[in-house]
């Protein structure tokens, strides 16, 4: 009966939400095993839990494997699940959230493959602030501050709270000679975040 594997399900995510990741990745993995057996591979509640699963494995740092669950979402999505299925979405977010790590965990001397790492997370979630300021970072570290301001303007545009945004666009504006635009780009970053 499929009650249980949904009280099971609840239980997993709520470990996670404890940061109890190995426990709730155990439990997803059951709760996914049981679920593909009684409603079958494309249900909505199998591709439900596989999300779940691949957000505690990318908690984990096993992005390779959450990826794969992300993209094999996206790859199950169907129209009748209808316009306003959020399946599809949280695949998407997820995927770039990967991509955002990938390219944040590069050395700054491979800003240029971290760049690319952040491209493919905004194709995927261009909502994703994070996404824009740290191709922004990329573009700076190159010496294109022009480029890097209109990212940090995006991710701005996207999160008006982002502080390190407006701190990484005033040092953006200090390499570009523009000492009025700076000062006024670090006293937002100062207003959202004094420390």
């Amino acid at each position: 009966h499929p009650a249980p594997l949904f009280a099971e399900g609840i239980l997993a995510v709520s470990f996670l939400a404890q940061d109890r990741h190995e426990e709730s990745e155990r439990r997803l993995r059951d709760v996914l095993a049981a679920i593909r057996h009684i409603k079958g591979k494309d249900h909505p509640h199998t591709v439900g839990s596989m999300i779940h699963l691949a957000y505690c494995l990318r908690n984990q740092d096993k992005h390779d494997e959450a990826e794969g669950l992300f993209l094999e979402v996206l790859g199950m999505t169907k129209p009748e699940w209808g316009a306003n299925n959020s399946l599809p979405r949280y695949a998407r977010e997820g995927l770039a959230t990967i991509h955002v790590r990938r390219g944040a965990d590069l050395p700054e001397e491979r800003c240029d493959e971290a760049r690319v790492e952040y491209n493919k997370a905004i194709e995927l979630d261009p909502l994703n602030a994070k996404a824009y300021n740290n191709r922004g970072v990329t573009w700076e570290i190159s010496g294109q501050c022009a480029k890097a301001i209109l990212d940090y303007e995006r991710a701005i545009a996207l999160k008006s709270d982002y502080g390190d945004a407006y701190y990484n666009m005033g040092n953006a504006y200090g390499k570009l000679g523009k000492p009025a635009d700076a000062v006024a780009a670090f006293k937002k970053a100062i207003a959202i975040n004094p420390n």
